[in-house]
């Protein structure tokens, strides 16, 4: 049984040379959890949580002499690990352990490497995570369209109106419209009494349009 992690991207290879002591692996349903009164705390499985996986074991210092390893330098391999784990989330490795089924695309969570030993051996525990593209689905904008009607304003209007010291033409549309930006309308139906829009005077009498 070998442990090997490759890198897809540029089919870099790093076998341990030493078996790990122990490998534990996590696996387990994602679940929602409520606590409804009646029902006391409820889990409810929703979708699936990644694998986990934790390891520990031994890189042999080059003092060390083992039956059947001839590997890399453990410096060179702490050096190897390291880089792969500052591109963790970017560039997913290959984890593969010969002989049974775990071969799966992983990023690397935890790497805690220790020198000890006379022979200038590492000893370490590494933890891998299930690695999974992230999908992001985007939603388009929903453009809701307003049903409802402006209210027509029933406000009975004066037929005529009679001017007051201080009116203009603007002031009187904008107290019987709303507006008095309307005053040409007030202007266009008593064109016969305005000769100057400008100049209107108390007492004057003008025909208000609908």
């Amino acid at each position: 049984m070998d442990f090997f992690l490759l890198d897809p991207n540029t089919n870099t290879l790093l076998r341990f040379p030493v078996a790990p002591t122990e490998l534990q692996v996590q696996i387990g349903p994602k679940t929602l959890s409520f606590s409804p009164i009646s029902l006391g705390d409820v889990e409810v499985p929703k979708g699936r949580q990644p694998v986990r996986l934790s390891m520990s074991g031994l890189f042999p210092g080059a003092g060390r002499s083992l039956p059947g390893v001839n590997g890399q330098l453990p410096n060179d391999i702490v050096a190897q690990i390291k880089a792969w784990s500052d591109n963790a989330y970017n560039k997913p490795l290959r984890f593969i352990v010969t002989t049974t089924p775990w071969n799966l695309l992983v990023f690397i969570s935890n790497f805690e490497p220790t020198h000890r030993g006379g022979h200038g051996d590492v000893w370490y525990s590494l933890s891998l995570t299930e690695w999974r593209p992230l999908v992001v689905q985007e939603v388009g904008q929903v453009k809701i369209q307003s049903t409802a009607t402006k209210r027509p304003d029933t406000r009975p209007r004066p037929k005529t109106y009679t001017v007051k010291a201080g009116d203009s033409l603007w002031k009187i549309a904008q107290r019987i419209y709303g507006n008095g930006n309307q005053w040409t309308k007030i202007y266009e139906a008593n064109r016969d009494k305005i000769k100057n829009p400008d100049l209107i005077y108390p007492g004057q009498q003008f025909v208000i349009p609908a």
